[in-house]
């Protein structure tokens, strides 16, 4: 079966359902930007930041055209790779909701394998509803990690006989000790005499329904008291933001950890990729220290010291409190810390829960309910799942070899005429990067991403017509130029400034 992902913050999941099903299936992923990246030519910022704004009627010719130009690329994508089926982490981004329209008119399974694992009480009360309004759940089928996940959609409208429960593929990670790397394998060298405490740190906002700075103490506070143990080298500090976290905020509280921790940056603390694999740096953690985060679930359940903390402003924090997850009611399975002084005292007296086989299960049975089995299985659970819809789905539509032989008509002419439009900008690419080097100085990483982007289209397409034997994992897609008007943005900038 040929498999296409569309990734949205999705690598771990797909890295675990591709290793499950290696060498049975054939995998390609295209990242949901490039949907996202062509559906603002039709729509304003506005229309991506809620659930709301994009069905209000002034949008309505815009959706119109959106929704074509989404089949057009759903089936460019099918002429380059015949996918028998879609994989999607959620259906709810409004640029993807064509595509599963049109894989229904094409006869083509959409699934959606859900990222997300806890679900908040004021999550599960407002935001399901809102989900329910204006972007109810409408893919074949969806797997989630728990019955609390399930109860979310079920509250959101979607059909119980839709949803199954198959936990969370990428927790399997934990059973597979196969898969876990050292820090020196994951490009970060710190004290091996040290313990080391991994701190995953969050925006300043995070879960405030007006948006206020609600955090800032609590973060600012924990930073502090984390330099200062680097500074005075008492423990190895890794500190990981979240995959989406804002990276102009990551760069605010770098340069603070930097003026406060002096010559031990990046020797005893280091920031974390917003992209590492967050569970490669907890298996190599000694102590967690967390607020509202998944990971401080997974660091629970892999048997480690978790601090959780949680202060800041009476009023404010009451506000938020029916918002978020109320791990501070868990102080018999990781310690609760409720303010500066009982954080660094809890790290410098190194008084913590012995770990022993009962409070490992209590652990368990705390949080399955947000993150479902966890018995290493949830990949191969998933699978069946999706490969029972699958077989199904073809069964009910047994002129589908037909059909889809028509889908994919004129596939070679196409991938031919994208090869040579692809060759072409590529040159053009290189002759800009020539020039930038040259005469601009800038923007050169910018060029050579957009020439290597060329270079994997071109690999694709002759992969789609049998001119390669390369198998790129990731598709491109059909890329949208606009080199003339970078070169001649460029010649006019570089003449305003000579």
């Amino acid at each position: 079966m040929k498999v296409l992902f569309i990734e949205h913050y999705f690598e771990q999941d797909m890295e675990a359902l591709m290793f499950e099903r290696n060498g049975i299936h054939e995998f390609r992923y295209i990242s949901a930007n490039y949907f996202a990246l062509k559906a603002r030519k039709f729509f304003p910022d506005v229309v991506f930041n809620g659930l709301e704004e994009y069905c209000k009627p002034k949008y309505r010719l815009a959706r119109y055209k959106w929704s074509q130009k989404a089949f057009k690329l759903f089936r460019e994508l099918y002429k380059v790779y015949p996918f028998d089926i879609v994989i999607a982490p959620s259906d709810s981004f409004f640029y993807i909701r064509d595509l599963v329209t049109a894989s229904k008119k094409w006869k083509i399974p959409f699934i959606v394998a859900q990222k997300e694992t806890t679900i908040a009480p004021g999550t599960m009360r407002t935001h399901s509803k809102e989900v329910g309004m204006f972007c109810p759940f409408i893919s074949d089928y969806m797997t989630v990690c728990s019955e609390r996940h399930k109860e979310f959609w079920l509250k959101s409208g979607a059909s119980g006989n839709k949803i199954e429960v198959t936990g969370q593929p990428r927790f399997d990670f934990y059973k597979n000790q196969k898969k876990w790397l050292l820090l020196d394998q994951l490009g970060i060298s710190l004290n091996p005499k040290l313990k080391t405490i991994l701190f995953f740190t969050y925006e300043l906002d995070a879960y405030s329904p007006d948006g206020q700075k609600i955090w800032e103490d609590l973060r600012t506070d924990t930073e502090k008291i984390l330099a200062d143990l680097a500074k005075n080298n008492l423990f190895n500090i890794i500190i990981k933001p979240h995959p989406q976290h804002n990276i102009e905020d990551i760069e605010f509280f770098s340069s603070r950890l930097q003026s406060l921790c002096g010559s031990v940056w990046k020797k005893s603390i280091f920031v974390a990729d917003r992209k590492m694999d967050a569970r490669q740096l907890i298996v190599n953690s000694d102590i967690v220290i967390a607020f509202q985060s998944t990971a401080l679930l997974e660091s629970l359940i892999s048997g480690k010291r978790v601090i959780y903390t949680y202060w800041g402003e009476g009023q404010k924090i009451e506000k938020v409190k029916k918002f978020i997850l109320p791990f501070y009611d868990y102080s018999k399975i990781m310690e609760c810390v409720n303010s500066p002084s009982e954080l660094k005292q809890a790290l410098l007296q190194n008084s913590y829960l012995q770990m022993n086989k009962e409070i490992l299960k209590e652990r368990m049975d705390a949080f399955k309910e947000y993150l479902g089995p966890l018995d290493g299985k949830s990949s191969e659970r998933t699978w069946q799942a999706i490969e029972k819809i699958t077989d199904s789905y073809y069964i009910l539509n047994k002129d589908w070899n037909k059909f889809h032989n028509s889908f994919r008509y004129g596939y070679r002419a196409y991938c031919i005429r994208e090869i040579f439009i692809a060759s072409i900008t590529k040159l053009l690419w290189l002759f800009a990067l020539s020039i930038s080097k040259k005469i601009f100085k800038s923007n050169i990483n910018h060029i050579i991403t957009r020439t290597e982007r060329q270079g994997k289209r071109i690999m694709e397409c002759k992969n789609a017509i049998g001119k390669s034997s390369k198998q790129p994992e990731e598709l491109v897609g059909h890329i949208d130029e606009e080199i003339m008007t970078f070169i001649k943005n460029k010649f006019h900038l570089s003449r305003k400034l000579g």
